[in-house]
């Protein structure tokens, strides 16, 4: 024991050159299996639920406000999503796919806040297992994956691959994958070309690795791993190779056993190395860059951990544990973990282990929690002191009347307008210079005109300096 404490002391130090966790607002909703995304406003997107939960959960969204700090409810997905995923479109809207809804696709308008339904993908796959990459010239790469029939109980593991293009918004077949895979990594090389690695078909797992090139749309084969790999993590550096981490191999009985070991792919000679490990065995790790150095990595089969790898020494060099898992979230896995504009990591919702029942519980969460890289502490601070905010409108739905309320930090000039549901300017309330304080307005359900506006729903819209937030509300006559 005293050897232990000999050696771990001196590391614990460590922590305060990184950064540091601390617990944020809560989800609105307890959610597990959700996809998140960050808008270009910076703001994060937080989309769908557990199957196990109600319909209207699963179709539920949310939106983390970076300049309150605060979780807010926006307007649901058309469709039930589970284990779905989200991709930022170069026009600023997002692309919604999977899910167990099949091909069926949806897209979400970061200004109005409203969904709609768009082409549906050429191939129904199950995207716990599949990948997808965007495409230097915006297009969106979906590849292999497992087909399920629930009918027939029927399996198979794809190598299909597709394309989205967001200016036709339709789906077009993509060359096919040398190999069928699911549970695989892919990585945008700074060429433009995507390599794809390991992964598994069934019960095999695989060493071999390939290529796609977007301008020829062919694949090739590269230098394979070094020993069979599935359910990894890799990074892009800044130097253009490749770090794989973490993962799923076989040992010599042909068991599934997590892996710590990385690899490095150098795009230069086309070959792997062995490199360093990270502290900790994990399967579908969490990986982020936090500094010119060092990466946060977390997840995985040790979701109580963290730790910090370090690129110049290829290892590890810090490990620690959350201050109270169950206080925070247990299962921290890429459906959950999320890097912010500012290099922070938001992870939020997912499942906690609940000993205080009899048996234990799993249970979903609503908790969210932030790691403050060192080099922003400051300025999350300074936000974090800001209270600019805009609240729900009150009654909502109304007639005639409703009274809008919001609160200002500093002294700036206060721009309040009425939008409705296509984004088109009804009314502005308010374009004057303010000092700090909370202050109302009342809307008469008028436009600029002083016509009386139809029954709908209408976006309250307030801007402040660099800051800005949006509600929706509802007239009834």
């Amino acid at each position: 024991m005293k050897i232990l404490i000999i050696i771990l002391f001196p590391i614990m130090l460590l922590a305060q050159q990184y950064g540091s966790w601390k617990e944020i607002d809560s989800l609105n909703i307890a959610r597990a299996g959700h996809a998140l995304l960050v808008l270009k406003s910076g703001n994060i997107l937080a989309s769908g639920n557990d199957i196990s939960d109600t319909i209207q959960s699963a179709k539920s969204c949310e939106i983390y406000d970076i300049s309150t700090n605060s979780w807010r409810l926006t307007t649901p997905m058309n469709l039930p999503r589970y284990n779905h995923h989200m991709v930022l479109l170069d026009n600023g809207e997002v692309l919604a796919f999977g899910g167990g809804t099949g091909r069926k696709c949806e897209i979400f308008n970061p200004i109005t806040e409203e969904w709609r339904m768009t082409d549906s993908m050429i191939t129904s796959r199950n995207f716990e297992s599949g990948i997808f990459t965007k495409l230097k010239d915006g297009r969106i790469l979906v590849m292999g994956g497992v087909f399920f029939s629930t009918d027939s109980g029927y399996t198979k593991t794809l190598n299909n691959c597709e394309i989205f293009d967001p200016d036709s918004e339709k789906w077009s077949s993509a060359a096919p994958m040398l190999k069928a895979r699911g549970n695989f990594a892919a990585t945008l090389l700074n060429d433009g070309k995507v390599l794809v690695t390991g992964g598994n078909d069934k019960a095999k797992y695989l060493k071999y690795c390939e290529i796609y090139s977007p301008n020829t749309n062919t694949w090739s084969e590269t230098d394979s791993l070094i020993e069979a790999r599935s359910e990894h993590a890799q990074i892009l550096l800044d130097d253009g190779n490749v770090l794989l981490v973490g993962g799923t191999s076989r040992d010599s009985n042909g068991n599934a056993t997590p892996e710590n070991h990385c690899l490095l792919f150098n795009v230069q000679t086309n070959k792997w190395q062995t490199v360093g490990e990270i502290a900790a065995y994990r399967s579908f790790p969490g990986i982020f860059k936090i500094s010119n150095k060092n990466l946060i990595v977390i997840g995985g089969d040790d979701p109580s951990t963290w730790e910090i790898y370090n690129l110049t020494e290829n290892k590890s060099v810090y490990l620690d544990k959350f201050s109270d898992p169950k206080d925070i979230i247990l299962q921290r896995n890429k459906s959950n973990v999320i890097q912010m504009v500012n290099s922070n990591i938001l992870v939020c919702g997912g499942y906690e282990y609940d000993g205080t029942f009899s048996p234990p519980v799993i249970l979903m969460v609503k908790k969210s929690a932030i790691f403050d890289v060192l080099t922003n502490i400051k300025n999350v601070v300074k936000k974090t002191t800001n209270n600019f905010k805009l609240f729900q409108n009150y009654p909502n739905p109304f007639n005639p009347t409703t009274k809008i309320s919001y609160t200002l930090p500093f002294s700036s000039n206060v721009v309040l307008k009425i939008y409705d549901i296509l984004g088109r300017e009804i009314k502005t309330l308010l374009n004057k210079n303010q000092n700090p304080g909370k202050f109302s307005i009342t809307w008469d359900g008028t436009d600029n005109n002083g016509e009386k506006v139809k029954s709908g729903i209408y976006l309250i819209k307030l801007y402040s300096g660099k800051y800005s937030s949006i509600i929706k509300t509802i007239l009834l006559k």
